[in-house]
């Protein structure tokens, strides 16, 4: 197998992920991000400015203030907002 091989099974694979998921639920307090697989993250808030990254498999947003942010991953972008 090629490395050329590798990187498009990768891209198929990536495109096989489930989107990420909140924890808990809509109505509860702690805003808990499940990303499909441990990977590289980054928060953005509304104005652009970076908030946070690393590489996990969950991104706790309950340490932010109010508003909305931009969770970047594997080459996706999905909003939250932040009600407190």
């Amino acid at each position: 197998m090629s490395i050329s091989d590798l990187a498009s099974a990768q891209t198929e694979e990536q495109k096989k992920m489930p989107p990420i998921e909140m924890l808990p639920k809509k109505g509860e307090s702690k805003k808990i991000y499940q990303l499909p697989n441990k990977c590289e993250y980054a928060v953005f808030d509304s104005k652009g400015k970076l908030c946070d990254k690393g590489e996990a498999e969950w991104i706790d947003m309950g340490k932010y203030k109010k508003g909305i942010y931009f969770i970047k991953y594997n080459g996706e972008t999905i909003s939250c907002e932040i009600r407190k």
